[in-house]
């Protein structure tokens, strides 16, 4: 999957001496990575120009993806899961701006963006097992989080009062997810810790 492709291009680039051995976990991490929002990026165009909504589809991945990026929230144990659980979150999330779109869900729209930021400000940044965050950089994930959640915010309000509610919804969409995953990152972690 993802990660083999990472793999195998990280694999050819030591090979042609353009990085070194040391150095390959950093590369197939970045490179994962970098694969795995580009994937998702495709995934989440396809399905906004089935839906016929391709720009507002975008702007939900961007949304989501900026405050996901460093509030953090729940991970998958395996790349299957992974792959298959964000395609559905991200399958879920273009129909809910679909029938936002059709309905014209305003103040359902603005309660959940509302819903969602508070949640996000609560509880931000949730670290993983995988990537445990030290109090340092708590500190300035929980800040870049609050300044991309907040631009996000002014964003939703500037395209409210310019009646542009296809963007609005997108940006609704996009924060609700962050939040509910950091929801469940947040249960999760609290699970561990009372065992």
């Amino acid at each position: 999957m993802i990660s083999n492709f990472a793999e195998r291009v990280t694999k050819r680039l030591i090979d042609k001496e353009m990085i070194v051995n040391e150095d390959r976990d950093i590369y197939e991490y970045a490179l994962f990575v970098m694969f795995s929002y580009v994937c998702f990026f495709i995934v989440s165009l396809v399905l906004g120009l089935l839906a016929k909504i391709p720009l507002e589809a975008v702007i939900f991945f961007v949304s989501f993806c900026l405050i996901r990026n460093f509030a953090g929230g729940i991970h998958s144990d395996s790349e299957k899961k992974c792959v298959f659980f964000t395609t559905l979150s991200i399958v879920v999330s273009i129909v809910a701006i679909k029938a936002f779109i059709h309905f014209e869900f305003l103040i359902v729209s603005i309660v959940v963006i509302f819903l969602a930021f508070t949640i996000i400000i609560i509880l931000s940044p949730v670290d993983t097992e995988n990537k445990r965050l030290s109090n340092e950089e708590r500190i300035i994930y929980r800040k870049k989080t609050v300044v991309l959640t907040v631009l996000i915010m002014i964003a939703f309000v500037c395209t409210m009062v310019l009646h542009l509610y296809n963007i609005s919804f997108s940006l609704s969409i996009g924060t609700m997810l962050a939040s509910v995953l950091l929801m469940l990152g947040k249960i999760k972690q609290n699970q561990k810790t009372a065992r």
